[in-house]
């Protein structure tokens, strides 16, 4: 992806990354809940609760964490809702988001892509 801050590659991505960072704050959140013994059952931390409570598929919450897909603004309004969050707040998130945290976004995609790769490749060689 170039990083060109112009045309829907560049757009779908920084959503991507936008959602990456809520998604990954969250389970921050929920780990340091889970350390004090504190359950909070309205704290959205996984890609799956999210599916849960969104009502919106899990495939297509991945595609949108990864840039390979376009959401229409009612299902991004249902995302950041279901995520506990404002409109404003995940705006001004989107407006901070930089070339390098879009950077490095990529990378953590590419290994995750590369591990489960590598997974797929022994689990079928363990299957043989």
């Amino acid at each position: 992806i170039s990083m060109q801050e112009n045309g829907k590659e560049y757009i779908k991505f920084k959503l991507a990354t936008c959602l990456r960072i809520i998604l990954r704050n969250k389970k921050n959140i929920d780990l340091e809940n889970k350390a004090k013994n504190i359950e909070d059952l309205r704290l959205v931390a996984s890609m799956r609760q999210l599916e849960a409570e969104s009502g919106l598929s899990y495939t297509i919450i991945q595609n949108v964490s990864v840039g390979k897909r376009d959401i229409q603004f009612t299902s991004l309004i249902t995302l950041i809702e279901n995520l506990g969050i404002s409109f404003s707040e995940f705006a001004e998130l989107y407006d901070t988001i930089t070339e390098k945290q879009m950077t490095d976004e990529k990378a953590i995609i590419e290994k995750n892509k590369s591990h489960k790769k590598t997974r797929l490749k022994t689990s079928s060689r363990k299957k043989n």
